[in-house]
């Protein structure tokens, strides 16, 4: 919740919510800002939500005392605001939880008639109950129960049961029942019409139990089923969710913004499917059947093989972190056997594929990188980011997040120092590394590009870009840039083999042509070598000499770049 309240503004993440209407006149502003005092996303999320937990229970102790009209300024002054302390407001001040979509039943079977019924008049007993024994609060019950149940009398609920027709207010009745329960039913739903009237009977047998106690007779209750027969049972039996999994992983976890997000939403769209078919929030009772009718259904709807592996195994790494903290006991879910999609072949799916030579022409064309010497369409990191992943193999978020700093020097030679500072995330651990700056990048003008960043005192590379939500700085620059390439060479809609990531592939496939060995191109892009444990002796990094010869010998084979160079800076670099 609290993250669509987040901004982020020079480089600070800041909570931002809007005061409601009616506690306008009370705060006397229409908007709170607070700073998070950090610019790492993941801290900014969890403070913002502890800052929308705040802020709601102090709206709810401020309308429970009703200072809605009263300038905060004066509440304070008379000592208004210390008096709400005492006030019993734990339920309206709550963290808030996320509400559920009402589920549309496709067919009612006997079990949800008994206990749509038994629930109904559970609920009607017990306020009945409540009305009564606080008279004094209450006030006169003959009035007040007439507005809390409405409907039809009890001679016009008798005669619709023995001549019909049953009247539009009993169906309203039923509906409205129905989505207090996050329910809903359209009367063409088989089973409803036994459901409706089974809903009229009870309506019949609740009046009774109301008028028996007006006349001052004890109602016959023996028929009233228990708890364990209604909706509040499955609300109450084991107390998790299937969403409330999702709780218990994040709190163990460090994923990123982002991988918890996309979490919490498969989580939720499982859980809407398990309540929609099986009628169960609960954890406790999703069994191995329900999982696979899930992947059956995700089957029918069109998705990929590779989309329905990972939904799966979310819900199976879900359901095993509650299991092994205790919180759920062992589940059928775990034996659930979630299989590898095909990688080529009707259904599957295709990796990141190089660029080739053509491509690349029509990519660093003069048509496209002429127009503006250093800038196309007046973004510099358009112009300068493909060249980098070119020459680089680095990923587009280490080069998006790139600061000034990040450019520096060994012995009078210029490298990339790719690290995880402050708003800088990496992917894992070896993607920490140098990476030296190629001669053609030079050639091309690059250090001057740097130089001219420091002299205006810039704190990142590209200025220009703005971090998303997660704090990603590539997000909206790899968006656009893999959609115009779609354009520049031409492919086809349903091809996703060619991104601005097929940079990486290219490099790694260009350094063995090259014959780099392949330690030495895992260290300049940050791949896991296969004698990762040997990699773990020595320095903190992998020496720099290799590195720069290294890099000396890559090349693009039959690629010319020549009309991009700046005379000026031929002397300078590793040529």
């Amino acid at each position: 919740m609290a993250q669509t309240h987040i901004r982020r503004r020079n480089g600070c993440f800041y909570y931002r919510q809007k005061i409601p209407a009616d506690l306008l006149v009370h705060f006397g502003k229409g908007e709170i800002v607070r700073s998070l005092r950090t610019n790492k996303p993941r801290e900014a999320s969890a403070a913002g939500y502890e800052q929308g937990h705040t802020w709601a229970r102090e709206f709810a102790r401020v309308r429970a005392g009703g200072l809605q009209t009263v300038p905060r300024a004066v509440a304070e002054a008379q000592g208004l605001l210390d008096a709400l302390d005492a006030l019993p407001i734990e339920q309206a001040g709550e963290r808030p939880q996320p509400k559920q979509a009402k589920v549309s039943l496709r067919s009612i079977d006997d079990e949800f008639v008994t206990k749509t019924c038994a629930t109904y008049l559970n609920e009607i007993d017990g306020a009945d109950a409540e009305i009564r024994a606080n008279r004094g609060k209450y006030g006169e019950i003959h009035r007040l129960w007439s507005e809390l149940n409405g409907g039809p009398a009890l001679k016009d609920l008798e005669s619709m049961l023995s001549v019909g027709p049953i009247a539009q207010t009993v169906h309203d009745l039923l509906s409205g029942f129905l989505s207090d329960h996050n329910y809903a039913a359209g009367r063409d739903v088989p089973g409803y019409s036994k459901l409706c009237v089974r809903f009229l009977e009870t309506l019949i047998r609740a009046r009774k139990i109301v008028e028996d106690r007006n006349a001052g007779r004890p109602p016959n209750t023996e028929g009233i089923a228990p708890l364990a027969l209604t909706f509040k049972a499955n609300a109450d039996s084991h107390g998790l969710t299937i969403e409330g999994l999702h709780g218990i992983w994040a709190a163990r976890q460090s994923g990123t913004p982002k991988t918890t997000d996309e979490f919490l939403s498969i989580i939720r769209r499982f859980q809407a499917f398990v309540v929609g078919q099986f009628r169960t929030d609960q954890a406790a009772n999703v069994k191995q059947v329900h999982v696979i009718a899930y992947r059956n259904h995700l089957t029918e709807e069109g998705f990929k093989p590779k989309t329905i592996t990972k939904q799966l195994s979310t819900i199976k790494t879900l359901f095993n972190s509650a299991i092994e903290d205790g919180m759920l006991s062992p589940s059928e879910v775990q034996s659930v056997k979630v299989g590898k999609p095909k990688r080529r072949g009707k259904g599957g799916t295709k990796p990141r594929l190089p660029f080739e030579l053509a491509e690349l022409e029509k990519i660093f064309s003069p048509a496209i990188y002429l127009k503006t010497p250093g800038a196309i369409k007046g973004s510099r990191t358009e112009y300068w980011g493909p060249l980098i992943g070119l020459l680089s193999g680095m990923r587009i978020e280490e080069i998006c997040q790139l600061r000034i700093s990040d450019i520096r020097e060994h012995r009078g030679r210029p490298f990339f120092s790719v690290i995880d500072g402050e708003d800088q995330e990496l992917k894992t651990e070896t993607s920490r590394r140098n990476v030296p700056v190629h001669g053609e990048l030079i050639r091309c003008g690059f250090l001057d590009f740097v130089e001219a960043g420091r002299k205006a005192r810039n704190e990142w590379l590209f200025p220009e870009l703005e971090a998303d939500k997660y704090g990603r700085n590539s997000s909206t620059f790899g968006k656009r840039w893999n959609r115009k390439l779609r354009r520049v060479i031409s492919l086809r809609e349903a091809d996703h083999t060619k991104a601005f990531h097929s940079f990486r592939h290219l490099f790694k496939h260009a350094a063995r042509q090259c014959r780099i060995e392949e330690e030495v191109h895992d260290a300049l892009t940050g791949h896991k070598s296969k004698d990762s444990e040997g990699r773990k002796y020595g320095g903190l990094s992998y020496p720099e000499d290799p590195l720069f010869e290294a890099m000396k010998q890559f090349k693009i084979e039959g690629l010319d770049l020549s009309h991009l160079y700046v005379d000026s800076t031929q002397h300078r670099g590793n040529a």
